[in-house]
């Protein structure tokens, strides 16, 4: 099963929208995304740091126990919400022959931080 960030962000922004600390809804099949696919990615974000969920991720078809978004996990969301600095990310990526959804997080990270650092300093131009 091949990583995919943009499914990733999409978790993260569920998650910050209805977190609880309890079991949360994440069905994403309107949006293509099976179960298991939704189960994988929540256990390689464990992983990876960006959130906490319990041993056994699934509780029925759909429900999953999140504990939360870790600090990182928060620190990528904001790095990833604008939406214009997400999709000079994915252009830059794709102008150069890369799959965004399969570059590492450290590179979408620096990217989308390019991005961020990057309309910052067009804003304090036009000042």
């Amino acid at each position: 099963m091949k990583r995919d960030m943009e499914l990733v962000i999409r978790i993260l922004k569920v998650i910050e929208e209805y977190y609880t600390s309890r079991s949360i809804s994440l069905s994403l099949e309107d949006e293509g995304y099976g179960d298991m696919i939704v189960q994988y990615h929540l256990r390689i974000m464990a992983e990876a740091g960006l959130i906490v969920i319990d041993d056994v991720p699934t509780l029925a078809s759909g429900q999953y126990y999140i504990n939360g978004m870790t600090w990182l996990g928060h620190d990528f969301l904001d790095s990833a919400r604008n939406e214009k600095v997400l999709i000079a990310a994915k252009e830059k990526a794709e102008s150069r022959g890369v799959d965004f959804k399969s570059l590492p997080i450290d590179v979408i990270k620096e990217l989308l931080t390019e991005g961020i650092k990057n309309l910052l300093e067009c804003n304090e131009i036009k000042r």
